[in-house]
């Protein structure tokens, strides 16, 4: 039998290796979504929607995983006369696991008379603050507009605060006549937040440059 200090230093090895191993099942799925969300990042940044056809959102959005219908839910009427699709990508299983609070990245594409008119790309954690605790929001929405007249203001930036203590959304607004650093600043999503430990703590962490253009 071995001596008491060996089943020791045995038992602590083991301990060691189920706890690496269980950190790295928790880490894999999450960083393999945070990839996930920066290839939709870059595919959003990189396509002509205003000339782009029903049909080619509706591969864009089956290729990611996305819901199609009236507001992006899967067996509701969708055609292109009139769609939405939503794509999502979530922490999950740090949410799950309480290491973070769930935080989402999220696509939005609306489609009308087979064009698309607007797509609204958001970074969000749901958290509970306050006693009792209430869920709000936490991060960055960008709304994009292709059927705006030229004239309307290329972009704007707010910050909004929710009605529970600790909630505050970064809203942009873009149109046609936004500048080329404008769409960089209000697309340049921080999706570090998704694998961050305990999650981003302030709206600004989210959407860092179009934060610091935003009025409050």
């Amino acid at each position: 039998m071995p001596p008491p200090r060996k089943i020791w230093l045995r038992s602590l090895l083991w301990s060691g290796v189920v706890l690496s191993l269980a950190f790295i099942m928790v880490l894999l799925p999450v960083f393999w979504k945070r990839m996930k969300a920066e290839h939709i990042l870059d595919r959003i940044r990189a396509e002509q929607w205003s000339s782009m056809s029903f049909e080619k959102v509706s591969e864009i959005s089956e290729k990611y995983g996305g819901h199609p219908g009236a507001f992006g839910r899967r067996g509701v009427p969708c055609n292109a006369d009139s769609c939405r699709f939503d794509i999502v990508v979530s922490n999950f299983p740090m949410d799950y696991l309480h290491l973070a609070p769930r935080t989402e990245f999220s696509v939005s594409i609306a489609v009308d008379n087979n064009h698309v008119t607007e797509v609204r790309p958001g970074l969000l954690s749901a958290t509970f603050v306050g006693a009792p605790p209430e869920l709000t929001p936490l991060g960055a929405v960008v709304s994009e507009n292709f059927v705006t007249a030229p004239s309307v203001l290329g972009f704007s930036a707010v910050r909004r605060s929710g009605d529970t203590p600790g909630g505050s959304i970064i809203l942009v607004h873009l149109t046609a006549s936004a500048t080329a650093q404008q769409r960089q600043a209000a697309y340049d999503f921080n999706l570090g937040c998704m694998t961050k430990l305990m999650g981003c703590k302030h709206a600004e962490d989210f959407l860092p440059r179009a934060a610091e253009m935003a009025t409050k």
